[in-house]
């Protein structure tokens, strides 16, 4: 918001608010249960640069050698899950309406990185807009500590 203040760029939020609710429906329930809390507080702690400097490594990996085989086995959980491809197709379907509505064709989607992956039939967000001629790009190291 920061950024769109200082140069004068519009900001639209484009994922599904339905597809949230019912996940934090669902899942939140067991993930502030007792028990769950109980677990979560008698684990070692683990500091949470590593978990993501970890997820980013990951992310990289998957993101630059899409021939690998991890690329659909990560994304196998996802696949086929009727939500998951609702909201790919929703935020392809915007982010293709916003792209038309630029000027100069720049339009930049700030989102989690499994959406950018690319693997064949998959139907990502990545593979539905991919006519658009998207780049991928993960944060940089300098933005990535200051986030921590």
């Amino acid at each position: 918001m920061r950024y769109c203040r200082d140069t004068g760029a519009s900001l639209h939020l484009i994922d599904l608010s339905p597809w949230s609710r019912e996940a934090i429906h669902n899942q939140w329930p067991a993930l502030v249960s007792a028990e769950n809390l109980e677990r979560i507080a008698t684990e070692a702690a683990v500091e949470l640069g590593e978990l993501v400097r970890r997820d980013y490594e990951l992310a990289a990996r998957l993101l630059n050698e899409p021939g690998t085989p991890l690329v659909p086995a990560f994304l196998r959980s996802w696949a086929g899950d009727p939500t998951w491809e609702e909201r790919e197709t929703a935020l392809a379907g915007r982010l293709a309406e916003l792209f038309g509505e630029r000027e100069g064709g720049r339009l930049v989607y700030v989102g989690g990185w499994q959406h950018l992956l690319a693997a064949q039939g998959c139907g990502t967000l990545y593979e539905r807009v991919a006519r658009l001629r998207p780049r991928r790009v993960l944060l940089a190291e300098g933005i990535r500590e200051k986030c921590l």
